[in-house]
């Protein structure tokens, strides 16, 4: 019975740690600027730079992978509600530029 249990268990471990495939889903993390903007144009560009990164959050960022190949990429969401439609586009267009993809074996 000690043997059956041994085995199970080392079959057990053995499943947990072989697995080299997945998916992970970042977030977008981003700390606000201290309020010391020294002129207007200052605080216009982080007021801007502030609305991008909310808009930001609102996005995926997905990274598939397996043993020879990964592959990163944005998935983008609707617009917030009540949004800048020039600032969202400019978020889509810093943070979700194509897809980054990796293969070890075709070296691509």
């Amino acid at each position: 019975m000690k043997n059956i249990l041994l085995i199970a268990f080392i079959g057990f471990i053995n499943l947990v740690y072989t697995q080299n495939s997945g998916v992970a889903e970042y977030l977008f993390m981003f700390q606000k600027f201290e309020d010391d903007a020294k002129d207007a144009i200052e605080k216009d560009a982080r007021v801007m730079v502030e609305l991008t990164a909310e808009y930001a959050k609102a996005h995926k960022y997905i990274l598939k992978f397996n043993p020879e190949e990964s592959y990163y990429f944005v998935e983008e969401t609707l617009p917030l509600e009540n949004s800048d439609s020039f600032t969202y586009k400019f978020s889509t267009m810093i943070f979700s530029n194509g897809i980054f993809y990796q293969n070890i074996k075709t070296r691509e």
